[in-house]
């Protein structure tokens, strides 16, 4: 039943990334195996891939975070188990290298969910999560602005227990209001997970997904029984129907089944289980 399945955003993936890009996810998800692997539970593994992935500067998301309008980088991130419904999120906040440790520092030891800003870097800085100078995460462009794809990372898997999660970390859209918080962080649109039914973490165009709480869409979509590779893809389409613009997802149902779908040019992802693993840049048209 384990399986991990991680995304490194959806976008116009341009030709000279998709093989890193792609590199990048399969190295992030057999981190992530190694632990479900050894018998360990679905929050270590989700964590520990998320972390692999901010430390990419290809992707966005800790290294290689973009900056906002005032060319400063704040930083968005979401943690879910599904066994309690329990949570930890963070908006909005000051440069660190692992913003998904703030969101599990929420999740475990915090009576909130959700926490921002500058207030919540200084919170958790009794638990050891110290921020980083912002140039620690800045890396050469290279490419422009609008052909940026949206590098979003994230990750979801099953434990032997049962026990679903899913993480989400961002550095959010390039050139953003600096007050804004995407769709990462928000239960139900980035990020969602739940026992009864599946985890997913989504990617793209963060204010088109909350207007359609696409990761709560796709888990009900699992929970009435739909495949989690249909669900995915036909909520991505969907979302693209009604509001335009594109996104994508990552699923895994209770039976460990996995979901890949976006209606953008591309999408990197990748997942390994006990028969084997597999990565793109696309979702394979079979798969």
């Amino acid at each position: 039943m384990s399986v991990i399945v991680v995304h490194g955003g959806a976008g116009d993936i341009k030709s000279h990334k998709r093989e890193a890009v792609a590199r990048a996810c399969a190295e992030a998800a057999a981190v992530g195996w190694q632990v479900l692997a050894g018998g360990g539970r679905a929050i270590d593994a989700v964590v520990a891939a998320v972390r692999w992935l901010e430390d990419c500067p290809l992707l966005n998301a800790g290294r290689g975070a973009c900056a906002d309008a005032n060319g400063d980088i704040t930083l968005d991130a979401a943690l879910m188990v599904g066994r309690d419904l329990s949570a930890g999120a963070v908006g909005n906040v000051p440069p660190l290298r692992h913003p998904i440790d703030l969101a599990r520092a929420v999740l475990e030891r915090s009576p909130h969910v959700l926490l921002v800003g500058p207030g919540a870097l200084e919170w958790g800085r009794q638990f050891g999560i110290e921020g980083c100078p912002a140039d620690d995460l800045r890396v050469p462009a290279d490419e422009p602005a609008e052909e940026k794809a949206h590098d979003t990372v994230g990750a979801v898997a099953i434990d032997d227990e049962g026990v679903v999660v899913a993480g989400t970390s961002t550095g959010g859209v390039r050139g953003k209001h600096p007050a804004r918080v995407g769709d990462s962080p928000l239960l139900g649109c980035g990020t969602y997970a739940d026992d009864e039914a599946g985890g997913a973490s989504a990617t793209g165009t963060g204010e088109l997904i909350m207007r359609v709480t696409l990761a709560r869409a796709c888990v009900d979509a699992m929970r009435a029984g739909e495949h989690p590779m249909d669900a995915a893809r036909r909520l991505t389409d969907d979302l693209h129907r009604r509001v335009g613009g594109g996104a994508g997802v990552i699923l895994v149902d209770r039976h460990g089944r996995v979901g890949v779908g976006h209606s953008t040019l591309g999408m990197s992802w990748a997942w390994h289980r006990a028969d084997g693993a597999a990565c793109g840049w696309q979702v394979p048209a079979g798969e």
